[in-house]
């Protein structure tokens, strides 16, 4: 496992569709092209490791289901303003290793053997959701990882058993554009009506928070010092879920707006002269004025 001090947690960031955008296609935006993918970074993705880099009370990883050559290559070509790379932020001299997972080192849990686990879940009090449902998981306490860790992940189905409350969804561009409903994506639903489809309005509004899913990301970061073990558990489940009177595990609407103008004011102590494109004006009122 990685050493810890006794006042850090770590912070495990997944790397596609969280950190960056990719394409087989070039598209506006992407200015990385690697082994026949081109990339955007995300956007804040400098000014939010800075912050994080800065902060001795957070420890940086990475966990993807690409694999280790290509998330190696990628994290080495992104950099922050002082010449570090993101996988210069990761590697860890103790153990002359990178805080790096990758395809090779996920779990892979058999349907037989996750269908035993979704059973003892119930058994500590809830149903599985259907939104939490996948075969590969990162399995961060399997993969060494101790004290308070919390998971930043566009894709829940990658979410160990056990392991709600260690994480924090944040949203995914592709997805926000497709028009589905949050709520329908969160059942786990592959056909829907016309009624789970967003209007116009709606996909906008979820574009605009996925574009400022990092600054979501630190706003839910900041909010969140102080807490440990099941306080901060609880407090990560009761932002994003609810149990409802069937014991499933409902999906709540965080209030993005909120941690994004949060995280915003921490970058901006950093970067003061950062300037952030407003949020999209929305038919009744703007969020324009909250930035």
């Amino acid at each position: 496992g990685f050493a810890k001090s006794a006042h850090s947690r770590t912070l495990i960031f997944d790397i596609d569709d969280t950190l960056v955008e990719s394409s087989r296609q070039y598209f506006e935006g992407a200015t990385i092209f690697l082994d026949g993918f081109y990339y955007m970074p995300t956007t804040g993705i400098k000014e939010l490791f800075t912050v994080l880099a800065n902060d001795p009370e957070e420890k940086i990883a990475f966990m993807s289901g690409a694999s280790r050559d290509r998330n190696l290559k990628l994290l080495s070509m992104i950099k922050l303003d002082d010449g570090r790379s993101l996988l210069d932020l990761v590697f860890d001299p103790e153990t002359n290793t990178y805080r790096l997972d990758s395809k090779e080192d996920l779990e892979v849990i058999k349907p037989d053997a996750f269908e035993a686990k979704r059973l003892r879940t119930r058994l500590k009090g809830f149903k599985r959701s259907h939104g939490f449902l996948g075969e590969t998981k990162k399995n961060f306490r399997a993969l060494g990882y101790r004290g308070d860790v919390i998971l930043f992940d566009n894709d829940k189905t990658y979410v160990a058993v056990g392991k709600e409350g260690n994480y924090v969804r944040v949203e995914d561009l592709k997805f926000a554009k497709s028009g589905q409903n949050i709520v329908a994506e969160a059942g786990g639903l592959r056909s829907i009506d016309e009624s789970w489809k967003m209007n116009p309005q709606e996909i906008k509004v979820r574009a605009a928070f996925a574009k400022y899913r990092l600054f979501y990301a630190l706003g839910v970061i900041r909010a969140s010092k102080g807490k440990s073990g099941i306080d901060l558990k609880n407090y990560l489940f009761n932002l994003q879920f609810k149990v409802d009177a069937n014991r499933e595990i409902e999906v709540l609407i965080p209030d993005y707006a909120g941690f994004i103008v949060d995280g915003l004011r921490t970058i901006k102590t950093y970067f003061p002269e950062y300037k952030m494109e407003p949020l999209i004006k929305r038919d009744s009122g703007s969020c324009e004025s909250l930035f």
